[in-house]
């Protein structure tokens, strides 16, 4: 009988397909590890020997079995490969959830950084203010950009009462109930 060619061609088989091949079984490690190091191996050998189990898992086997073997031998081996790579997919997965909550949180961050130095700006432009309402308009309109909001009013303590500097919309607050004199807010 004569020898059958080596195959050269390493087509990738569906999972949970076995594959065989007729050259060194490392040989076969290392092709599929070229094509993508992910892939979990099992090397079986008729012709074992410590030295070649110890390469064949430096060279990314994920386990070396021995023939003759028994069916639940190798059936323990794959339960573990299997578990192994589900538990790989789940660390990826975990991964790419993290580094999408890093780039949301850095965004945000972003966002923080770039309104504090808006909101300085602001400041910088208040102190060549000359009266009060001059000093926050700039930070009323900001309030007026970032949230729109339907109304809104800047009142200063002035004796016993409140002086409106800036009025702006509807006033719900005083038709509910009217404001309370300065003296009773504690800050």
């Amino acid at each position: 009988a004569t020898k059958a060619p080596p195959i050269r061609h390493f087509p990738t088989p569906p999972p949970g397909r076995l594959v065989t091949y007729r050259d060194s079984g490392l040989d076969l490690l290392a092709a599929v590890k070229a094509r993508d190091t992910r892939t979990l191996c099992v090397l079986i050998t008729g012709y074992a020997s410590l030295p070649m189990a110890v390469e064949a898992l430096k060279r990314g086997a994920y386990d070396f079995v021995q023939k003759p073997f028994k069916v639940a031998e190798l059936e323990a081996v794959l339960d573990r490969a299997l578990d192994y790579a589900r538990t790989l997919r789940q660390v990826e997965a975990y991964q790419k959830e993290l580094e999408a909550r890093v780039v949301a949180r850095v965004a945000e961050f972003k966002a923080f950084h770039d309104e504090s130095l808006q909101l300085n700006e602001l400041l910088c432009q208040s102190l060549l203010a000359t009266d009060e309402a001059a000093a926050v308009a700039p930070f009323l309109e900001h309030l007026r950009q970032r949230w729109a909001p339907a109304g809104m009013a800047l009142l200063m303590p002035r004796g016993e009462g409140w002086l409106p500097l800036v009025q702006d919309g509807p006033r719900p607050w005083s038709a509910a109930r009217p404001l309370p004199p300065p003296g009773g807010l504690e800050l």
